[in-house]
């Protein structure tokens, strides 16, 4: 009997683009036995955000490392998301290993505070199999007001990995 095969995500590197609305610091580091790594963040929200947008966008990377066209790229209420998540699955795979490490609000409004994740490593992800063994850059960012104004932008840098499940 074959085993099938599943992807697992193996985090490199972040960069943020925080405001004096959100200020934010990340890093990826090692964590457990190699190549396993996980996420740190810490997020100062300064003011309350009663409406705001979140956009994702997955884009791969060719053997050359140029970027291909996005895989995924979607723009959606947060707070809609909030209440509903699982109708947007990529987002809703990040958004499930996220909390199970992290104070981030998970309702309207996200209230003024410090938010932290700690050693959020992506290992139980149950990311799609149809997704290909390739580098990858995942752009988390977060809009907000009217007109909308970009609040923060995350590009996490990583490899989605096949093995046997």
């Amino acid at each position: 009997m074959n085993a099938s095969l599943q992807n697992i995500i193996q985090l490199s590197r972040v960069e943020i683009f925080d405001t004096p609305t959100l200020r934010v610091t990340a890093s990826v580091d090692p964590y457990g036995p190699p190549p396993v790594t996980a996420v740190n963040l810490r997020a100062n929200l300064t003011k309350a955000l009663v409406d705001f947008k979140l956009n994702g966008v997955l884009t791969l990377r060719t053997k050359t490392g140029r970027l291909e066209n996005a895989l995924y790229n979607s723009t959606i209420n947060a707070c809609a998301f909030f209440r509903k998540p699982s109708l947007h699955r990529l987002l809703y795979i990040v958004q499930q290993e996220v909390y199970r490490y992290s104070d981030l609000p998970t309702r309207c409004p996200a209230m003024p505070k410090i938010y932290n994740i700690r050693n959020a490593s992506f290992v139980n992800a149950r990311v799609p199999s149809f997704l290909p063994a390739a580098h990858f850059r995942v752009e988390v960012n977060l809009l907000h007001g009217n007109p909308e104004k970009l609040i923060l932008s995350t590009h996490w840098y990583g490899m989605l990995k096949k093995v046997k499940g």
